[in-house]
């Protein structure tokens, strides 16, 4: 067979990978891209489009023992900073969630597809967990990249992702597997089946297919020597002040709380008498004189010593959330007619999740814990003291470890089905569906602290009547506090399970979102021109959107430890008319060619009004080894439900007027924002492919990609929205004033903000026929960020490139990302080899010697190994054994504090965390 030119390379503009089609051709021919251009259709123009389309294969992902298909995808250098099961620990709802980030722009600027038609949002704030959406059945994933809202709606910024569906499988593929970690977690349980036949004398096929996957998770940072380390970052004791040559911070292990221990600590920094004061209590109270560190930090100095007996906030946190998910999906095709197909899908997919937030503790937020003087708990050492000294009261600092650890579940499910009919008419392809999607989400945040029934039962009193101690709010029979149990705070486990049970309990968070969608398109040629027919391709489309939050009466009332969140409901809809011309202008026998692509978009929210997207595309070839290809265009993404619809509340806060100085007590006014604006983004993409004829096999593409987001959704601080009005005259329509005074401040969700990216991708595909006996594909992708800028106000400016800690905009972002790929396959052996490389950077920005010790972090690289072999049996059945090793050599992420109570070590939403681990399977084809 002549050479297999399976390899394909051409980066998508705005840096992916091109398309390797699953049947190898006959001859040495170049594989055209797979171009994805609208719902309806792909203009068949002749040309190669200029937003060419990267698509990972089944086979890829199998090859690499991946359980779930976003853990694959995220190891393609362009999704930064998703949303994954472990870059999600600290969510106090919905942790666990798969959602992808394409050029760190966010999952909400990402479009997910299935067969080209949008799948239901996971949640009011937009997104898509991957996990609703069964691996099995997928047979390829297309990313577009580069804003594509014209062809597509909203929500496509930054690009789409479209799960190609399996839709002819012939027989029943069935798949085990196993895996863990050399740690002896994250215990990954594995299986999947899938079938699918003809009937009515193949004029219908249905497919259908089932998983699960049960993953343990890694249940606290404690579990691996970097994250028991306790790096963080701390106030340098031996600092001066600026210019001294000294550093400000240093980043240092053994981090810990300088003002809360597990059993209660009395710092002289939180306002204790000195006589009181830098004492600590152990198990049974006992009191025991503090140890401030290493080396001593000045007693006024917060948060974090070295060493010593403080507490820590992030030692028992969760690393990997555990998961278990499972999902069926049904798909039915049947030609009604030679030229009229109808076909109905329906899928439903379910998942569970568990992990630790964080202990209750009491220092700063809620606290500390104010005990009076006639406390019957105070140990009477302490008490003797008091009384000496005439002090009233304590002022402790708990971390809370023995209070227990306040944990979320969840419970999501979802559900969909889509139904259409697809044809042929005079050469015209038409298609027209309606789909319809649920998503509901049960969370559960378990062991949270009543805040009203903690202040209750810490102040504990000594009833006369009785004797007993009890809570001050029931002395003398009174029930200001029914069932109050008193709450003993001196020592490690002092407090009775009555009171434990009195001061916790179990918020409840329900979020539930509604989706259909009316589609009606069509495509083809319209006449020939010289260099070919000019193509177009149109349609309509209605979408109309649900969603809704409730909560329970706690939580409405703002009566939780950590939570809180308020009841939202409400719904959009939007009409949309769309049209795409494909016009070739140059075709010669030479090899050269030239063509254009435009695309234009109306939509009309009934929640922020009409906009009209749009994108041209320009693709050049004065050879035929060569290709350049440019696109301009202008997307946009609606207001999701969350910021149009979070509930609005008016408190009161302090705020300054920058004209006279004066600090007044001022109405402020947050939550949602039902007049917003679409999000407009204007994005421009060029970039070159390269296939060589005289390298058969081979393909490179270097493509650069910006886009600029303006009035992005973003908030300010009531401060921030005042000073800009009256030093820059801008959004003064927030700020109410009345006789020269700040009356009120409109502090609700705002278009103010604005965001670029800008980059590189790089990508050289090569295929050699005969290595080593058997055939040779190698892959290797390149991203490069130039710029990742973020304007929460839309004057101030932080680029976060090169920044993979602290990030000043919030959106760490490695200078540079790429995997190398090598698959080797002899007959019945094949082999995975693949090095992820994500870059390191700085701590923080902009930050030198006087400010910290060490503003390095280093990279990561990690290697994976994977080996299969087929054993064919009856005929052309398979059973195929295989097992991998992911990170052989056990990197560990690199050291990146955040600075923050909580102390992580390391960022994340960018580097593994796993460690080494190991899976083995077995898979049937039959």
């Amino acid at each position: 067979m002549a050479p297999l030119i399976s390899l394909i390379l051409g980066a998508a503009s705005s840096g992916l990978l091109l398309a390797q089609e699953d049947e190898q051709p006959e001859e040495d021919t170049a594989l055209e891209e797979v171009v994805v251009t609208s719902p309806a259709t792909r203009l068949t123009s002749g040309f190669e489009a200029p937003k060419p389309t990267t698509t990972v294969d089944s086979l890829d992902f199998e090859a690499r023992g991946t359980t779930n298909i976003a853990d694959y995808l995220n190891e393609v250098p362009a999704f930064v900073s998703s949303v994954t099961p472990t870059s999600s620990t600290s969510e106090g709802r919905g942790g666990g969630t798969n959602m992808l980030n394409l050029r760190n722009l966010g999952p909400d600027r990402l479009l997910m597809l299935v067969d080209k038609r949008r799948w239901v949002s996971t949640g009011i704030s937009g997104g898509v967990d991957l996990n609703m959406i069964p691996q099995v059945l997928v047979e390829q994933v297309e990313v577009v990249t580069g804003g594509v809202s014209a062809q597509w709606g909203s929500d496509a910024i930054s690009g789409v992702v479209n799960m190609r569906l399996r839709r002819n499988l012939d027989g029943g593929k069935l798949n085990f597997q196993y895996g863990e970690t050399s740690e002896n977690d994250a215990r990954d349980k594995f299986a999947s089946f899938g079938y699918g036949f003809s009937f009515a004398d193949d004029r219908g096929h249905v497919t259908f297919g089932a998983e699960y996957q049960d993953n343990s998770g890694i249940g606290s940072q404690s579990d691996r020597d970097w994250g028991a380390a306790l790096w963080g970052i701390v106030n340098n004791p031996d600092n001066t002040g600026p210019n001294d040559g000294i550093p400000a911070r240093i980043v240092v292990p053994d981090a810990r709380l300088a003002f809360g221990t597990t059993g209660g600590y009395l710092p002289l920094q939180l306002g204790n008498h000195p006589s009181v004061a830098q004492v600590y209590f152990g198990e049974n109270g006992e009191i025991l004189p503090y140890d401030i560190g290493e080396y001593p930090l000045p007693l006024t100095t917060l948060p974090f010593q070295v060493g010593g007996s403080g507490g820590s906030l992030a030692y028992h946190n969760s690393l990997l959330v555990a998961l278990e998910r499972k999902s069926v999906m049904g798909l039915l095709d049947f030609e009604i007619t030679d030229n009229v197909n109808f076909f109905l899908d329906g899928s439903w997919a379910e998942s569970d999740t568990e992990h630790v937030v964080v202990q209750p503790w009491n220092f700063i937020k809620g606290g500390p814990d104010i005990i009076r003087a006639d406390n019957p708990y105070i140990p009477d050492q302490i008490k003797q003291a008091m009384v000496a000294n005439n002090v009233p009261v304590l002022r402790m600092g708990r971390s809370n470890e023995d209070l227990g650890f306040i944990t979320d579940y969840s419970n999501a499910e979802s559900w969909r089905v889509a139904t259409g009919l697809q044809g042929d008419w005079n050469g015209w392809t038409w298609d027209a569906y309606w789909t319809h999607g649920e998503w509901d989400g049960n969370f559960q945040t378990r062991n949270n602290v009543i805040k009203s029934n903690y202040a209750f039962a810490t102040d504990a009193v000594m009833d006369p009547g009785t004797g007993e101690i009890v809570c001050r709010a029931n002395v003398g029979g009174a029930n200001g506090a029914p069932g109050c149990a008193p709450l003993n705070l001196f020592g490690i486990g002092a407090a009775s399970q009555a009171a434990l049970d009195y001061i916790h309990g179990t918020q409840y968070f329900d979020n539930t979102y509604r989706q259909d969608v009316l589609s009606a398109s069509m495509s083809g040629e319209l006449f020939d021109m010289p260099a070919g027919p000019l193509a177009v391709a149109f349609g309509i489309e209605y979408r109309d959107e649900k969603g809704s939050v409730g909560v329970d009466e706690l939580a409405a009332s703002g009566q939780w430890f950590i939570g809180n969140t308020q009841p939202i409901s409400g719904s959009f809809d939007v009409h949309e008319a769309f049209v795409e011309v494909g016009v070739p202008l140059v075709e010669t026998p030479e090899g050269m060619s030239l063509g254009l692509t435009g695309a234009v978009r109306y939509a009309d929210y009934s929640s922020s009004g009409s906009a009209v997207p749009w994108q041209l595309g320009l693709s050049f070839s004065p050879v035929s080894d060569l290709r350049f290809r440019a696109t301009v265009s202008s997307d946009i993404r609606a207001p999701n439900i969350s910021e149009l619809f979070a509930a609005q509340v008016l408190n009161f806060g302090s705020v300054r007027n920058p004209a006279t100085g004066e600090v007044t007590l001022t109405q402020i006014l947050t939550g949602g924002n039902p007049n917003l604006d679409e999000e407009e983004a204007d994005t421009t993409t060029a970039g070159i492919v390269f296939q060589p004829s005289f390298a058969r096999g081979l393909r490179l593409s270097l493509d650069w990609y910006r886009t600029k987001i303006d009035n992005a959704i973003s908030t300010l601080s009531p401060q921030g929205i005042v000073d800009q009005c009256f030093e820059l005259d801008i959004g003064c329509e927030n700020v109410e004033i009345i006789d020269g005074s700040i009356a009120s401040v409109n502090s609700t969700i705002l278009n103010v903000a604005n965001r670029t990216v800008e980059g590189l991708d790089f990508e050289a595909d090569y295929y050699f026929e005969s290595f080593l006996g058997g055939d040779l594909n190698l892959r290797w992708l390149f991203s490069h960020y130039i710029e990742n800028s973020y304007s929460p106000d839309g004057i101030t400016t932080f680029d976060d490139v090169g920044v993979v800690g602290n990030a000043s905009g919030g959106i760490a972002t490695p200078d540079n990302r790429w995997n190398l790929t090598a698959n080797w396959q002899r007959d019945q052996l094949g082999l995975t080899a693949q090095v992820v490389y994500i870059g390191g950077g700085d701590l923080f920005n902009d930050f030198g010697p006087e400010d910290i010790n060490d503003n390095s972090v280093d990279s990561q690289t990690m290697v994976n190994l994977s080996i299969r072999y087929d054993i064919p049996f009856r005929g052309s059945n398979t059973l195929q054994l295989y097992a991998g090793i992911n990170n052989v050599f056990d990197e560990d992420p690199p050291i990146a504090p955040a600075n923050f109570l909580s102390n992580y070590p390391t960022n994340m939403s960018l580097y593994s965390v796993l460690g080494r681990n190991y899976f083995g399977g077995i898979r049937l084809d039959f």
